[in-house]
C-alpha cells in the first residue's frame, strides 16, 4: 500500500474528500463528493431545521429519525470510499477533518445559530465515526486555520502553501477552495517523514 492520507472538509449532508499521496512530490490521487445525508429525506441536510416547522414530540422524533440516517448515510459513503480507495492501491491510516467550528453549540444563545453548530456537530461526529470503523486515526482544524496550521508545522509560508494548493489540483477541474483546504489540510501528514 502507498503511503497516503485524507482531508475531508464536511459541510451539512457532504463532505469534499481529497486523497493525497507521497511519492516524489504529494500529489492528488482522488477528489470527490462523499454523502452524509439522503437527498431522497431533506430533512436529514439540516436536521435541527425541523425545529422551524414542527414541535414537541413530533419535531424531536423527527430529529431522532435524520439523526440516525446522518449516520448511516455517513458510514456507507466513508466504506464506500475506503473501499474505492483500496482499490487504487491506498489504505490511509490518518484523516484530517476540515470543519467551521468547534464552538459547544450549548453556549450559544441564539436559537437559529445554535441549530447551524448542532449540525455542524452532527455530520462531525458522524463522519469521525465512521471514519474509526476504518480503522482511521482523524483530528480537526477550522476551515479559517488550514493555510496557518500547516505552513506553521511545514515551517513554510502562507503564500507558498496557497500556491501548493493551487498546483496540487492542476489537473482537476473544477478545483475549489474547499478541495485546496482538504488538501493543504492533510498536507503535513503525507509530508511527515518516517
Amino acid at each position: 500500500m502507498k503511503r497516503s492520507a485524507v482531508g475531508m472538509f464536511v459541510r451539512c449532508g457532504k463532505a469534499t474528500a481529497v486523497l493525497l499521496e507521497r511519492s516524489n512530490e504529494p500529489q492528488v490521487i482522488d477528489r470527490r463528493m462523499v454523502l452524509l445525508a439522503d437527498p431522497d429525506f431533506p430533512h436529514s441536510i439540516q436536521p435541527y431545521h425541523v425545529f422551524e416547522t414542527q414541535s414537541g414530540k413530533q419535531a424531536e422524533q423527527l430529529l431522532e429519525k435524520c439523526k440516525g440516517i446522518v449516520l448511516r448515510v455517513s458510514t456507507r459513503s466513508i466504506a464506500q470510499l475506503f473501499s474505492d480507495y483500496q482499490k487504487l492501491g491506498h489504505r490511509p491510516r490518518r484523516a484530517v477533518l476540515v470543519v467551521g467550528s468547534l464552538i459547544d453549540p450549548n453556549k450559544i444563545k441564539n436559537e437559529h445559530i445554535r441549530w447551524h453548530a448542532l449540525e455542524g456537530q452532527l455530520f462531525r461526529t458522524s463522519v469521525e465515526k465512521a471514519l474509526k470503523l476504518q480503522n482511521v486515526r482523524c483530528s480537526f482544524v477550522l476551515a479559517s486555520q488550514v493555510y496557518t496550521r500547516s505552513a506553521e508545522i511545514l515551517a513554510v509560508n502562507e503564500e507558498s502553501l496557497k500556491l501548493k494548493a493551487k498546483n496540487l489540483g492542476h489537473s482537476l477541474s473544477p478545483w475549489r477552495s474547499e478541495d485546496k483546504a482538504a488538501a493543504i489540510a492533510v498536507l503535513p501528514i503525507v509530508m511527515k517523514r518516517s
